[in-house]
């Protein structure tokens, strides 16, 4: 039986910040906790998305996951979201494929991926085209970068990026600095390694 009063009952259905923190379930109830986010979304009215996070941590993860983030995702895109974080740990998955509505969202102004726990980086496959005209800050932990081509052009996808932040990834590189894509008002840090900073407020990798 509901003891909330209608009016309540409505607001959720409107919520613009949705946060799926998979830690509030106990480690044995992951299909509950699956079918909680997509009966949120089944019943959400068509009302935009400011942020949409998801702490998926404290239980291992695997490719099942991963699919049925992708899929909150695509959900979220729909309803113009703004800002999306994924933060998974324990992770056990080897690559990770983003979808490619992600990263030619139009509203999508912040992006931050994470995924770490499992002793290696996780290979990220990106799109072959990428168009993200609103994202403003970039933030990416525990990821690893094989196609150097397909790195430089997720960045330059980005005009308007302001804050690129890659923690303990594994970014592959031709020696050629990202300061070429990037203009005098935004900032690059690569942290989790050695850096060498140039004096401008600007790190890399060294």
């Amino acid at each position: 039986m509901c003891v909330l009063s209608k009016r309540w009952v409505d607001t959720w259905k409107s919520l613009p910040f949705l946060i799926f923190n998979r830690s509030s379930f106990s480690g044995e109830d992951t299909e509950r906790f699956i079918e909680f986010v997509y009966m949120v979304f089944m019943f959400r009215d068509h009302t935009n998305i400011q942020k949409l996070s998801v702490p998926w941590e404290g239980a291992a993860s695997g490719d099942s996951v991963v699919v049925n983030v992708n899929r909150w995702i695509l959900f979220a895109i729909k309803q113009d979201v703004q800002e999306i974080t994924i933060r998974i740990g324990e992770s056990h998955v080897a690559a990770y494929e983003i979808p490619h509505r992600l990263l030619n969202c139009k509203s999508l102004r912040k992006l931050e991926i994470y995924m770490y726990g499992n002793g290696r980086y996780t290979d990220i496959i990106l799109p072959k085209s990428m168009n993200l005209t609103q994202l403003k800050v970039l933030i990416l932990e525990g990821l690893s970068f094989s196609n150097v081509e397909l790195r430089k052009r997720l960045i330059s996808s980005c005009p308007v990026l302001e804050i690129l932040t890659a923690i303990d990834c594994d970014l592959q590189t031709d020696n050629h600095r990202e300061s070429d894509v990037l203009n005098e008002q935004r900032i690059l840090v690569l942290s989790g390694r050695k850096q060498e900073n140039d004096g401008n407020g600007t790190c890399y990798d060294s």
